[in-house]
């Protein structure tokens, strides 16, 4: 399938973390479709390790997620500002949801949720 032809691309929703976009697209068949992207910012996502009496542990937050409609549990995580040092922002976000206080942080992978050029 080739790429195709962006017709026209309005943001249809816009607040401080997301911004939704839908684009009409034309393809070579003469078809038409049209895309909806959802574009974060940037985020930080904590994984933290720790021993206790010799035992590993790791930390998890309860939040409230409103698409689903309940409470879950998951690593704690931010999204991370323009110009901000990401080990900085989630040394931050760790102390901010658990409490914690992170003593060596290494960075595991970089990856995009929705890729978006």
């Amino acid at each position: 399938m080739s790429k195709p032809t962006i017709k026209n691309s309005t943001v249809v929703a816009l607040n401080h973390w997301t911004k939704i976009i839908k684009e009409d697209l034309l393809y070579e068949s003469g078809n038409t479709g049209e895309y909806l992207i959802v574009e974060r910012d940037i985020a930080v996502g904590i994984i933290p390790l720790f021993i206790k009496n010799n035992e590993p542990y790791t930390a998890m937050v309860k939040q409230y997620r409103h698409p689903i409609n309940i409470e879950v549990f998951q690593f704690p995580m931010g999204s991370l500002e323009k110009g901000c040092d990401s080990k900085k922002h989630a040394m931050d976000e760790l102390k901010q949801e658990t409490g914690l206080k992170m003593g060596k942080i290494t960075t595991l992978k970089e990856y995009y949720v929705e890729p978006r050029s």
